[in-house]
């Protein structure tokens, strides 16, 4: 593996519509547990089960989501390429852009 062609590369492709695919992940959690729930109450421990390992894959997929985003921002921050200023010590941001730290 060439370590320096690597250490540019970005972990998310940020052409895609990161909304849509973060959604679609919640979702399928979201059916996968509610799927849980009722075979629970239905006393189908084959279908919770089941429900479950389903819920731990899509847990695992929006793991790997904002792992995949923490190393891109972290990466934009750091990579020479953007040639970022310097902080000035003390800095904070300005109040016009209405954010809160």
């Amino acid at each position: 593996m060439d370590e320096e062609k690597d250490s540019f590369a970005w972990k998310i492709d940020w052409k895609d519509d990161l909304n849509e695919s973060f959604a679609a992940d919640v979702g399928y959690l979201q059916n996968a547990l509610d799927l849980y729930d009722k075979a629970l109450a239905r006393g189908d421990l084959l279908a919770a089960q089941a429900a479950l390992l389903d819920a731990r894959g899509y847990a695992h997929n929006l793991m790997s989501f904002f792992d995949a985003l923490r190393h891109d921002l972290s990466k934009a921050v750091i990579d020479p390429r953007f040639k970022w200023p310097a902080f000035p010590e003390g800095y904070k941001i300005p109040p016009h852009y209405g954010y809160e730290e």
